[in-house]
């Protein structure tokens, strides 16, 4: 490109009146060549970073740096828009840490008694879910944005392919898991199949994708809900052996959210405390790659054994009222107090990303 600046100029000397229009038109050439290297090693540098924050052993040290990073990925999408690359990381950023820290914070408290620290952390966490499936459906594109806003996604859907992967994993769970925080919105659970068929159309496109967070989220989503709402312990306990298969074994979390979703489900408490306690004593140092994720499963396991009475022994869900914006008296049991508003905290996730 510099190159190009000096050729415009040489070949330009004998025609003084048009000099100054290509000088113009030659230095932003080389500026924007100068903004796209510049974005490009950036890129570069954010990439990399994440495969380091995934090897982290420090959990406590990443939640801390976990907004400031969000801030400057923020910055990065506006100063190169057109970079898809940086509106990616944006996306798994937010879907991440709402999913990974957040709504880990609402479960933990709402576990351990402290209602009050639950409500707060709910309602950061249902703002930071919007904008996950904000970005998601960025990522997808104006046409699917349009679709969305008309409700005619179904089409789009069926002809998704790897590009549009990313975008509806991520949009598919920031979906799932504003249901499992406010589950008496019927507005948002009537989303709730869509959201699934955009985890079953991204099976068919690669179901390894992300550590198998397909597989997962639809076995949890399978083994809390009633049939009524589509629940079905077997498949879900299939989905949950493909992940198994598809990981190696070494993502701890599909371990976690099978025991919080269907031992629980099921009631079988010596599998739910065997699973927990095969992780709670695991070293995450064995997966470097997943340090991270995997610490926050074993802390997640160590939470669930503690609660474990509490867990088993409360009574199944009442018939929920939902809030209805058209003003209709409706009544749905969604069943998602089993385990699903916890248990999709898979999420955090697993060094996808990086991989």
């Amino acid at each position: 490109m510099s190159n190009l600046c000096l050729t415009i100029e040489k070949q330009t000397r004998a025609t003084p009146r048009l000099l100054l229009a290509l000088l113009v038109l030659g230095c932003s050439a080389c500026s924007g060549f100068v903004e796209e290297r510049a974005a490009a090693s950036t890129f570069a540098i954010m990439k990399g970073s994440s495969l380091a924050v995934q090897r982290s052993p420090d959990l406590e040290l990443i939640r801390q740096a976990s907004p400031a990073g969000l801030v400057q990925l923020e910055a990065f999408h506006v100063a190169y828009p057109r970079h898809r690359g940086f509106l990616e990381l944006l996306t798994e950023g937010y879907c991440q840490y709402a999913i990974g820290f957040v709504q880990s914070d609402v479960e933990r408290a709402s576990l351990l008694g402290r209602p009050a620290e639950a409500e707060r952390a709910r309602e950061h966490a249902l703002l930071l879910l919007e904008r996950c499936s904000d970005l998601g459906l960025q990522l997808l594109g104006k046409r699917w944005q349009e679709a969305h806003a008309a409700k005619r996604l179904s089409p789009l859907i069926a002809r998704a392919g790897k590009r549009e992967l990313a975008g509806m994993v991520w949009l598919g769970l920031g979906m799932i898991h504003r249901i499992t925080l406010d589950p008496r919105n019927l507005r948002a659970l009537q989303e709730l199949p869509l959201a699934k068929s955009l985890l079953e159309r991204a099976l068919v496109i690669d179901e390894g994708h992300n550590d198998a967070i397909a597989h997962v989220v639809l076995g949890a989503l399978a083994c809390s809900l009633p049939r009524l709402l589509g629940g079905d312990l077997d498949a879900g306990k299939q989905h949950f052996e493909r992940a198994r298969t598809l990981t190696g074994g070494e993502t701890l979390m599909v371990a976690v959210v099978f025991a919080r979703t269907c031992s629980l489900g099921s009631g079988d408490r010596a599998e739910f405390r065997q699973t927990l306690s095969d992780v709670s004593i695991s070293d995450p140092a064995r997966w470097p790659d997943r340090r991270l994720p995997n610490a926050m499963a074993i802390e997640k396991a160590r939470l669930y054994l503690e609660v474990e009475a509490r867990l088993f022994d409360k009574s199944p869900p009442p018939a929920l009222e939902p809030k209805n914006d058209t003003g209709a008296d409706a009544r749905v049991e969604t069943g998602l107090d089993t385990g699903l508003d916890t248990g999709l905290d898979t999420g955090l996730d697993t060094g996808a990303n990086t991989r």
